[in-house]
């Protein structure tokens, strides 16, 4: 069969729209001969057939990513107008995928967690507790708090979730030490320590930094924390650029779990922005993250590093 014949096939089954059938009767050759010599065309390479992905494809930046900083993953969510959605999209097809019954998930807080809660799409009920790893209540911005989105998310899947109602920061280290004391929130934190899953959000200390723009650090604090190095945060534990936890005044205020407190889950960290880079970097040479759902723009900024 010579090829001329092949690429006619060809064209007419995958151009021209034309049936197997079709050709057959056309060229007068049986439907089983034409099915035979469409294979045959691409085993020769006359047909080369492309399966072309709308999403980007980054699993060889995650892999590299993963291995670099010792990480269980890394996922890269594709860059878009609104880092945060595209993020949260991201985050929810993550929690989507760990879920099964009997497990502890936690929450620290922030806007991206909120929009991780706010798309994922649940059609069953899972047996789960879901527990926030610090308090929240600011002078504004409640919708973001650790125990607001255990709440939202635990509605999700009819699940059970704890509150603690408190703020993330108090006034001083004696109101912490009272509020310590009460059995309720100390429950609340043990149960969080051994959490299976805790997703945190990645934040930088800066003057348009969320918690500072949302009422739950004052400005007297932010000052504290510049004069110290601090870059960044996770569960309000401040780090440096070198991922050194930083202990102040502040620290000795904070109703919430360190960081480090939650070594025995896996660790969920989403961040992103061109804002947050150096954050994020941050956290991954402290070690704080298992797992780092982030944008495409930070992943190149971290493979150089």
């Amino acid at each position: 069969m010579d090829t001329y014949l092949l690429k006619k096939i060809a064209r007419l089954y995958y151009e021209e729209g034309y049936t197997q059938q079709e050709i057959a009767d056309n060229l007068t050759i049986s439907r089983p001969q034409i099915s035979r010599l469409l294979k045959r065309a691409r085993e020769e390479g006359i047909v080369k057939i492309d399966i072309i992905d709308k999403e980007e494809d980054y699993s060889a930046l995650e892999v590299r990513l993963a291995k670099k900083f010792r990480l269980n993953e890394v996922i890269i969510a594709p860059l878009q107008r609104n880092i945060k959605d595209s993020l949260a999209v991201k985050g929810s097809e993550y929690l989507g995928r760990i879920l099964r019954d009997h497990l502890t998930i936690s929450f620290s807080w922030g806007s991206t967690l909120q929009k991780v809660v706010e798309m994922i799409e649940i059609s069953k009920v899972y047996k789960i507790e879901v527990i926030p790893t610090m308090g929240g209540m600011g002078s504004r911005g409640n919708s973001i708090t650790a125990s607001e989105i255990a709440r939202r998310f635990a509605e999700k899947i009819k699940g059970i979730y704890y509150v603690i109602h408190a703020p993330v920061i108090v006034n001083s280290k004696l109101i912490k030490e009272e509020l310590l004391k009460e059995e309720i929130i100390n429950e609340i934190f043990k149960k969080a320590k051994k959490a299976d899953f805790s997703f945190v959000g990645i934040g930088k200390i800066s003057p348009t930094s969320t918690m500072l723009r949302e009422g739950y650090l004052k400005k007297e604090d932010f000052q504290i924390l510049k004069g110290k190095s601090v870059l960044g945060d996770i569960c309000a534990t401040f780090f440096d650029k070198d991922g050194n936890v930083v202990e102040t005044e502040v620290n000795e205020r904070i109703i919430g779990l360190d960081v480090r407190e939650l070594r025995d889950s896996t660790i969920v960290g989403i961040g992103g922005g061109p804002e947050k880079k150096d954050a994020i970097l941050a956290a991954l040479r402290g070690g704080f993250l298992d797992v780092l759902i982030t944008d495409e723009e930070t992943g190149l900024f971290l493979k150089n590093y």
